[in-house]
């Protein structure tokens, strides 16, 4: 008796598992996108509020090193919350992630 059935509609052919999470990826861009603006905000409060010149006068770079951790955050979100496992499925929905969080948004012709 075969207690093991396979799931493929027709013999010979296999399921493969998908190897971007979509699930996973936009996660990990929602949660870079909301560190990304948490970060800002702190950044300009610092910036505006302080008489310290080192926040005001190197905001640029306080942003842009924000971005950069905050990518590598994103891709690692999404990298673990994907079904798939393995270096080839975390790096794919890593730069799916940051792709996702880090692309500009469409531009109205409005």
């Amino acid at each position: 008796m075969n207690r093991f059935q396979s799931i493929a509609t027709r013999p010979g052919q296999a399921l493969a598992t998908p190897i971007i999470h979509w699930a996973a990826v936009s996660s990990g861009a929602v949660i870079g996108v909301g560190a990304a603006l948490l970060a800002g905000s702190l950044w300009s409060a610092a910036a505006f509020s302080s008489q310290n010149s080192a926040f005001y006068n190197n905001l640029a770079w306080w942003f842009g090193g924000t971005l950069i951790a905050v990518s590598f955050l994103a891709a690692l979100v999404a990298a673990g919350l994907s079904s798939a496992r393995g270096p080839t499925a975390g790096l794919a929905n890593g730069l799916a992630s940051w792709g996702a969080s880090s692309s500009p948004p469409a531009r109205s012709r409005w």
